[in-house]
């Protein structure tokens, strides 16, 4: 059953993707996504995302929250270009932006103050007219000269920096590592184990890193970087 009151219908054509088109009734949904102004729904989501972490179900945390959350919204009064893409909903970037109270767009035409380069679940980005002169324009353009994010790179590229490889070879290797696609967001990684008798194509065979700290919950560690500057994320979930 459909719940058709006003907030929960808003609620649910926030949370839709605009990949959910399989869907007759996310159809419906994006339609009226594309009615609504961006920056309302950002507004939005910025006071559910930040209502969802940071307080209790008690009415006086809620208020809090709620005060909280204004007030970085009309403090900050940032906006930032994800181009060409919009952010998947639950990117973690995006989500920093909500809790943050940037809003954010991918309407080049509107005002800025950063732009980030965001091409959803594509490996190899082809170049962008529209970024392009913006960097002309000199606008510091976050990933622009990004162009390649398979993992096969990123493991070259891991072995450089470090000096040692997160990688294996299957055929040689004994105990367990993760296979997974050379594409970016695909999602389908799994744990194998080692030595094979074949290397599949389009995989690369990764170094398994136990990261289970209780029972269900595993630890991960993210480390975004920003102008030569390391931040160092940790996330602790459930399986």
């Amino acid at each position: 059953m459909i719940n058709l009151s006003p907030f929960s219908f808003l609620s649910s054509i926030a949370k839709t993707e605009a990949t959910d088109i399989n869907n007759p009734i996310n159809k419906t949904k994006i339609f009226l996504q594309q009615q609504i102004s961006v920056s309302l729904l950002n507004l939005y989501r910025a006071y559910t995302y930040n209502l969802s972490i940071g307080c209790n179900q008690k009415p006086l945390s809620i208020v809090r929250n709620l005060i909280t959350t204004t007030q970085k919204i009309f403090n900050q009064r940032k906006k930032i270009l994800f181009y060409p893409d919009f952010p998947y909903r639950k990117a973690t970037l995006y989500q920093i932006c909500l809790f943050l109270g940037y809003d954010v767009t991918n309407n080049s035409k509107e005002k800025f103050d950063l732009v980030i380069k965001w091409q959803r679940y594509k490996t190899f980005f082809s170049e962008e007219p529209i970024l392009s002169q913006l960097s002309k324009q000199n606008f510091d353009v976050i990933n622009f000269h990004c162009k390649d994010v398979s993992k096969s790179l990123t493991n070259q590229l891991f072995d450089e920096a470090f000096g040692y490889s997160i990688t294996v070879n299957p055929l040689t290797y004994t105990g367990k590592c993760v296979i997974k696609s050379n594409l970016n967001a695909q999602h389908d990684g799994r744990i194998i184990s080692c030595p094979t008798d074949k290397i599949e194509s389009e995989v690369v065979y990764q170094k398994l890193v136990e990261n289970e700290i209780e029972e269900e919950k595993i630890i991960e560690y993210r480390v975004p970087v920003f102008r030569q500057k390391f931040l160092v994320c940790i996330y602790i979930s459930k399986k």
